[in-house]
Parts: structure tokens; C-alpha cells; sequence
């Protein structure tokens, strides 16, 4: 959990933090079962969560960075 908390605040993906716990939450369980997902891949594991602030493009770049493809 860690690293993926780390990764969106690097890429200021918390903003309203309505959405970051469910984000938090299924970044975590994809990066547990894929460890290097594509962004497409992180894009679908991450559609059931809604976000007010509309940081979804945030929040994959947090998903790749967790997974080590952005540095």
C-alpha cells in the first residue's frame, strides 16, 4: 500500500480524496495480480471507482509509477 499511496501523491493524483481510498484499494489488488499492467489493463481495474475531481489520468500514471515504469 505504500508504494502506491507514494506514486499518486508523486503524481498528484489525491486531490479531492473522495475517490483515493477505493483508488488506493484497487491499485493495489491489480498491482498484487499483474505487477507490470499496461496502462489499458490499470484503466479497467480502476473504471469501478468514480472520482469528483476527475484525476483519473493521475491516478494510472500512479498505477504505472507503483509498477516501476515511470520513474
Amino acid at each position: 500500500i505504500y508504494r502506491v499511496r507514494q506514486a499518486f501523491v508523486a503524481e498528484n493524483a489525491p486531490q479531492g480524496g473522495f475517490c483515493t481510498p477505493g483508488q488506493v484499494m484497487s491499485a493495489v489488488a491489480l498491482l498484487n495480480n499483474k505487477p507490470r499492467p499496461t496502462k489499458a489493463e490499470a484503466a479497467q481495474a480502476m473504471s469501478g471507482n468514480r472520482c469528483r475531481c476527475g484525476a483519473y489520468e493521475h491516478y494510472l500514471n500512479g498505477v504505472l509509477r507503483a509498477s516501476g515504469q515511470i520513474a
